[in-house]
């Protein structure tokens, strides 16, 4: 869905979708995501584009889904994610009005677009993507891999013995350990 600016009504655009594909199919053909991250492209929310003082404005509530990969055990899990977002949508002149832009306001969000087209598309999954997690988990406790088989620990397929294990380049300050220690 793209929007010209100039036809966006002086009392603003309103638009709710519920398990809405479409929005974000053009930002995701057009975005590189990064490894181990799929964003389910059926969204839900609100989005509302306003004229305020001569300045557009983009406020959005969005529920969506993310399929990440466990930064420990490696395993594919669903989160959902609630996003609201609260922008200033500028019309992009020339690198050194933005950057001065950019500086006058610092205190607001701005999200600046080539031309005179507004595809909420694209700004919903940039914010989607910085609500990405450095390290995702499974879950807070997730255990991690087992080093010695590579399976998830705990899990049916590692039936590895759960005694105390020493890694091969430790042993001999093990060794040191024991005949030191009473």
């Amino acid at each position: 869905m793209r929007i010209r600016i100039d036809e966006i009504p002086r009392k603003g655009l309103s638009v709710e979708f519920t398990d809405d594909e479409e929005l974000l199919a053009q930002a995701l053909a057009a975005t590189s995501l990064p490894p181990g991250v799929q964003i389910d492209p059926r969204l839900t929310g609100r989005f509302t584009i306003a004229r305020r003082k001569g300045e557009l404005f983009f406020e959005a509530a969005i529920d969506a889904a993310m399929r990440l990969q466990c930064s420990r055990c490696l395993t594919e899990f669903r989160q959902p994610e609630r996003v609201d977002i609260d922008l200033v949508v500028r019309q992009r002149t020339s690198p050194e009005q933005d950057m001065n832009a950019e500086f006058v306001d610092s205190e607001a969000e701005a999200f600046f677009i080539d031309g005179d087209v507004i595809d909420p598309g694209e700004i919903i999954l940039q914010e989607l993507l910085l609500n990405v997690p450095m390290k995702p988990l499974c879950k807070e406790d997730c255990p991690g891999l087992c080093p010695t088989c590579g399976r998830p620990k705990g899990s049916p397929q590692c039936t590895c013995s759960e005694e105390r294990r020493v890694d091969p380049r430790w042993a001999a300050l093990e060794r040191l350990k024991e005949k030191i220690t009473p």
